[in-house]
């Protein structure tokens, strides 16, 4: 690598790093650290679990983060490069401004590898990790899914409200159940304290009462009215949110498109028993993986030229031209991707349409900066 190559590649690498840094750390900590924190560091989860989950949720937030960060990155080297009349220097010298390209594909080509893998092998078990992650957790601590002072969805005609939790001991206080079925008499269950739990099979919800009272009305008979006290008492309850997660444990075998890595979605698109619908969207997400992985050098080829693009507002172009091009990726994208669920193109092709045409008006660009 000469003189010249290595003066480019380190103009892009040096803001590459920075912008991807900076984005993903903007990205950990504003959403995904605050959502974690939310849900699982405030009910009893440590550090170390957090960080277990941030390192699962890392992979499917780099194949973002990175084409995001180049794109920038190149738009502010080129810039840079013009700005300090480089281009025109190079050009005088008889180099070709093909030849000051190079580094940054050489970059991109390098990033799209990368996403490659990212994309077919190491997102989809990372997402599988995180799910089965946390689903074991809630199967663990069913309390984490739980809020104090709130009532919890009605299901099956019963509702929960629990004043006070104790994630760590699972313990909970001032407990009021509310059964309102739709024949028979009303039932309101308070009680002190109790605790959450799952059966042996982990099938079942069962909330186990201590110190509390059983009030009894029934609507058809309003001058009966009775009051069951007890010092333990063990109920099945109905919590929307627990009934979930035990229905995710249940079918934690099986894999969703999102947790298949690339060679399973090829193997399974290719099973001549699965439905012709299940197929077309089997390929739309191998399409999707590979024309993400492609999306770093699609936005250099393009990116590249359009910054050493002659203009005066330098500082507000590459942010403008940034915006665009990211705006009109996942415009193409979406299209792309309604085009191939409604059947009117291939699903491969469909989620390539942003690589095709940005692809090609990048070599476009590139010829004419070649020519000028």
């Amino acid at each position: 690598m000469n003189i010249i190559h290595k003066h480019v590649a380190r103009e892009v690498m040096v803001p590459f790093f920075l912008t991807f840094l900076v984005i993903t750390f903007l990205v950990v900590v504003g959403n995904l650290l605050k959502e974690i924190g939310d849900r699982f560091m405030s009910n009893g989860l440590g550090l170390l679990d957090v960080a277990i989950l941030i390192s699962y949720a890392l992979p499917s937030l780099m194949i973002y983060t990175i084409p995001i960060a180049l794109l920038f990155a190149t738009l502010i080297a080129f810039a840079q490069l013009s700005n300090d009349c480089e281009i025109i220097a190079m050009k005088s010298a008889g180099i070709p401004i093909m030849k000051v390209f190079v580094p940054a594909v050489a970059v991109g080509m390098f990033a799209t590898l990368l996403l490659l893998i990212l994309g077919a092998e190491v997102s989809p078990r990372a997402k599988r990790g995180m799910k089965v992650f946390i689903i074991e957790k809630i199967m663990e601590k069913p309390t984490l899914v739980l809020n104090e002072q709130a009532w919890t969805q009605e299901v099956n005609n019963m509702r929960i409200f629990v004043g006070d939790i104790d994630h760590k001991r699972m313990r909970l206080k001032d407990v009021d159940i509310v059964i309102n079925p739709d024949n028979g008499p009303r039932r309101n269950i308070v009680a002190k304290a109790g605790r959450v739990f799952l059966s042996e099979k982990k099938d079942k919800v069962f909330l186990e009462l201590e110190e509390g009272a059983i009030h009894e009305f029934d609507m058809a008979e309003p001058d009966t009215y009775s009051t069951t006290t007890f010092g333990r008492f063990t109920i099945p309850v109905e919590v929307e949110a627990l009934n979930r997660n035990i229905r995710r444990y249940q079918a934690l075998e099986d894999l969703s498109p999102k947790e298949m890595t690339l060679s399973q979605l090829i193997r399974q698109a290719g099973d001549p028993a699965i439905e012709r619908q299940e197929r077309r969207n089997l390929l739309r997400h191998v399409g999707e993986r590979t024309a993400m992985a492609f999306m770093p050098l699609v936005f250099v080829l393009v990116s590249a030229p359009l910054g050493i693009i002659p203009h005066k507002a330098r500082r507000m172009y590459g942010l403008a031209v940034c915006a665009g091009l990211l705006l009109a990726y996942y415009s193409l994208l979406m299209l792309g991707e309604a085009l191939a669920k409604k059947g009117v193109v291939n699903p491969l092709l469909g989620m390539w349409i942003p690589n095709l045409f940005l692809g090609i008006a990048g070599i476009i660009c590139m010829a004419r900066a070649e020519r000028k």
